[in-house]
């Protein structure tokens, strides 16, 4: 069972990083409790009143290791939401709405009461997902999203099933119920294809990522087979699936769409991301060449055969700081 804490730590996103995550945390704005307007305005979750929502939830904090109370309620909205936060005493708030309860089968209300405990296991709850500054910076806004592929690990490892996860975002998406959604996940799934040849400029400035590169966040989980086995090879995988998401978010981010500056920025995010582990893979270089052109890539790789590893990554940040500034001022 994937229940113990160092179980999960593994299945965390690698560019969910914890200590970057922690800097901001302390210059957050502090959020108040929710617990009264609750209370007063929606219907709480136990064991009398919503027993079998009441089961779920009991389910997925021992899965998720979740040791904090929780305290759940359901609100009424025309939206399939849910959402998590930490209240002044440590106690958890889980709200989830009529939509969502009344729309999405019983496994795929697993899968997202699954995912909301991921964001209490893995603490990004002290910096709500769901309560945005009104002036994010784009360091927030990147942990947020990837804050979100990790909580999906935790949803899917409540069902162990691709076609429920994606089901369910699939609703969450469109607000159609079983009755007018013919589900092909293939076919959802493929829209992030579409994404890089759209102007998305907006999804740089959201807090939550494409919902079908979610979904394609998930069937490379499935093929990495880390649920089912923990040995260097799965992990490795796990590792490599990594890189290939934070490249779809930055290229839907900041791509083809939008504004120059934003393609600038796409490119280097992503090579900064390829050069994690110290070289550009024939891979990654065809990657590049395909989305950026041949042009960049020799340019590219002519400046990595002249300076060393440091003065690259140097040069890099240097280079995304003033396109995040060119886009800023866009």
């Amino acid at each position: 069972m994937w229940n113990r804490p160092e179980q999960l730590g593994r299945l965390r996103y690698s560019y969910d990083e914890s200590k970057r995550r922690a800097a901001l945390e302390e210059s957050a704005p502090r959020f108040s409790s929710r617990m009264s307007a609750s209370l007063a305005n929606a219907l709480r979750i136990n064991e009398n009143m919503v027993p079998q929502i009441y089961e779920l939830i009991t389910a997925s904090r021992h899965s998720a290791n979740v040791s904090a109370e929780v305290h759940a309620f359901v609100y009424p909205s025309h939206e399939v939401q849910a959402s998590v936060s930490r209240e002044p005493n440590g106690s958890v708030l889980l709200a989830i709405s009529s939509s969502a309860v009344t729309l999405l089968s019983r496994d795929e209300l697993r899968f997202v009461i699954g995912h909301e405990m991921g964001h209490v296991a893995f603490d990004h709850i002290d910096m709500p997902v769901h309560l945005v500054p009104d002036e994010p910076n784009e360091d927030y806004l990147e942990l947020q999203r990837a804050a979100e592929i990790s909580a999906d690990r935790v949803g899917y490892l409540q069902v162990r099933s691709l076609d429920v996860a994606v089901s369910a975002m699939a609703k969450m998406a469109s607000g159609l119920d079983a009755r007018h959604l013919e589900f092909n996940p293939s076919s959802f799934i493929r829209q992030v294809r579409d994404l890089k040849m759209h102007p998305a400029i907006g999804v740089a400035y959201s807090s939550h990522p494409p919902l079908p590169i979610r979904a394609r966040a998930l069937i490379g989980l499935e093929a990495t087979e880390v649920l089912e086995r923990q040995g260097p090879n799965e992990l490795q995988r796990l590792a490599e699936l990594d890189v290939q998401i934070e490249r779809d978010l930055l290229f839907a981010s900041y791509g083809h769409g939008g504004p120059s500056s934003a393609r600038d920025l796409a490119f280097w995010k992503t090579v900064k991301v390829f050069l994690q582990d110290g070289n550009l893979s024939k891979k990654e270089q065809d990657w590049v060449s395909d989305n950026f052109g041949a042009a960049k890539l020799h340019s590219l790789k002519q400046l990595l055969g002249t300076q060393d590893q440091g003065e690259v990554i140097r040069g890099i940040e240097r280079k995304i700081e003033t396109h995040q500034a060119a886009m800023s001022t866009a």
